[in-house]
């Protein structure tokens, strides 16, 4: 049951849990946040950081139940204007959202995905319960891509 959150910058001695609460009142979703803490690859704050200046390593936010999950990402896909200034007025104006936390597989084939989506024309392609969705226009039926041999199939 955890949600990525992207946007937010890292700080020293930032508490992760308050910042996943304060998101959850801007968000009017109830989380109880079991624990949070940081992800990615990139550097942490005041780390050597050579090729990903701007990068800020994602929050990764354990929450109580899959209700809690899946509301937290449909109240986010709903405010498109949650920015990072909204939580501290000196952070930067990046969009702030929250999004499913995908094994490394999935989302590696998220991204096959996008990039055969705009090579074939696909106009839509959106992930739902963990299963990657497309659809070439808007009337078209919903295609799941469950494995890069799906993507053949485009």
């Amino acid at each position: 049951m955890n949600v990525e959150i992207h946007g937010i910058p890292e700080t020293k001695n930032e508490n992760l849990c308050d910042i996943v609460r304060d998101l959850s009142v801007k968000l009017n979703s109830d989380m109880s946040v079991v624990n949070a803490f940081r992800a990615g690859r990139s550097n942490p704050v005041d780390g050597p950081n050579t090729n990903r200046e701007n990068r800020v390593r994602k929050i990764v936010a354990v929450l109580s139940s899959e209700q809690e999950r899946q509301q937290a990402i449909v109240n986010s896909r709903k405010d498109k204007n949650l920015t990072a200034d909204q939580f501290v007025s000196t952070w930067p104006k990046t969009r702030v959202f929250v999004t499913e936390n995908l094994t490394a597989m999935r989302a590696d084939l998220l991204w096959k995905t996008k990039l055969k989506a705009q090579e074939k024309g696909v106009k839509f392609v959106w992930i739902r319960n963990f299963l990657i969705h497309t659809r070439k226009k808007e009337d078209d039926p919903v295609k799941v891509v469950r494995s890069v041999d799906d993507l053949d199939k485009f």
